[in-house]
């Protein structure tokens, strides 16, 4: 299903309707703004809401091999998060942005721990996602993907860690093999994921490193001044 988010104001962020809320406002509005567009796609590009989309507060929800990083993920608390933009091209390849915000700004030691153990964690996240639907998971590689240094503005250094996952679990029968690029890029406060996935033998690079980019500059520009409060 096509649609086009409308950018909100409201007090509520588009989560479950239930839950208590425990997210900042301001920050939640910055997660749910428009860090990537249409116009940043290239013709046959067109926006998607994942209606069967699950959004989880702790992406690692259920896989030991993550046990670190979520640690040093949950020191940093959690104040916003947001998965509504999705982007889908004619061929079928996918493009998947979560926004997360924190209130602590040091991302030291969560994005070492992801540097390290990464690889793994991609691994096992993939497989326990296949066997939550039923699915024995096919052969899996797990590989960083090297990449121009996409530098942050104001702390320096390449603000993305790249990985790429080949996955050869082939539910539909037709042989396909999917590719699936996981690009995290760290801006302060704000740890932004991009998933691209495609087919195997189709260039996506340019567009991943181009988005990538938009979105370092957009989150320098655009996230809220921190405001850490007690929890």
């Amino acid at each position: 299903m096509l649609g086009r988010r409308r950018r909100r104001a409201a007090r509520r962020r588009s989560g479950p309707p239930d839950e208590d809320q425990w997210w900042d406002v301001e920050d939640q509005t910055f997660a749910e703004g428009y860090l990537i567009a249409g116009r940043d796609f290239p013709k046959g590009w067109r926006p998607m809401i994942m209606l069967q989309n699950v959004e989880r507060l702790d992406p690692w929800e259920g896989v030991n091999e993550a046990a670190a990083v979520s640690a040093a993920r949950l020191d940093r608390r959690l104040t916003a998060l947001d998965e509504g933009s999705a982007f889908r091209d004619r061929e079928g390849s996918l493009a998947v942005l979560r926004v997360e915000v924190f209130a602590g700004e040091d991302d030291t030691e969560h994005r070492a721990r992801w540097q390290s153990d990464g690889a793994d964690v991609l691994a096992a996240t993939w497989r326990a996602r296949w066997r939550e639907r039923d699915v024995a998971p096919g052969w899996l590689e797990v590989r960083r993907h090297e990449h121009d240094p996409i530098p942050d503005p104001e702390r320096g250094g390449d603000a993305v860690d790249w990985y790429e996952v080949e996955d050869h679990t082939d539910t539909s029968g037709d042989g396909d093999v999917a590719i699936h690029h996981h690009v995290t890029v760290w801006v302060g406060r704000a740890l932004l994921t991009l998933t691209v996935r495609h087919s195997l033998g189709v260039d996506q690079e340019p567009q991943i490193a181009y988005l990538a980019e938009r979105l370092v500059g957009r989150t320098t520009a655009g996230l809220p001044r921190g405001h850490e409060t007690s929890s």
